[in-house]
């Protein structure tokens, strides 16, 4: 098994294009294996991805 990128809580990621939430920006809540959780800025929503899709992106990176 492929061992997962590394998110950090309070790490700040970017939906990338193809994923339902393409460019909008969430701050980590926490990882567990290859899911992460992402709450969106500005709403009150978590979203749950999943590494596999390659989905996120760290800002900046």
């Amino acid at each position: 098994m492929t061992k997962p990128n590394t998110f950090r809580p309070g790490e700040r990621v970017e939906f990338r294009v193809g994923s339902p939430w393409a460019g909008q920006i969430g701050t980590v809540v926490e990882q567990q294996g290859f899911a992460v959780t992402v709450h969106l800025d500005g709403t009150d929503e978590e979203e749950n991805v999943t590494l596999d899709a390659a989905w996120i992106e760290r800002v900046g990176a």
